[in-house]
């Protein structure tokens, strides 16, 4: 399963997890994937990227916070690499009395 998402460009919800699981050989029933799932978010493993079409969709744990566009009519995420950026959100939270824990998620239009 960890696999699965480190040979992905993109962040996988649970089932398409089990299923790139399942062709790469693993025998693993779609349960036991989504069990997992759960406790390797638990361990601080992997970490919810962005929600696409109303399912969470995971990636590894970075050491810092990932910043993700969706796009509101099809669903595609892309990560936006942009440190000026994270670090204005970081420091938005931090004038706020927080600290970020996870990622950023936009939902987005094309122009």
């Amino acid at each position: 399963m960890v696999r699965a998402l480190l040979g992905s460009s993109q962040p996988l919800d649970s089932e398409e997890i089990w299923q790139a699981a399942r062709l790469a050989g693993s025998r693993f029933h779609r349960a036991t994937t989504y069990r997992s799932v759960a406790v390797l978010t638990q361990m601080e493993i992997i970490e919810v990227a962005a929600v696409r079409r109303r399912r969470k969709v995971y990636q590894i744990k970075r050491q810092l916070p990932s910043v993700h566009m969706v796009r509101a009519d099809t669903g595609a995420i892309q990560e936006v690499i942009d440190e000026s950026l994270l670090a204005a959100v970081m420091d938005a939270a931090r004038r706020h009395g927080y600290r970020l824990i996870g990622g950023v998620e936009m939902r987005v239009a094309p122009l």
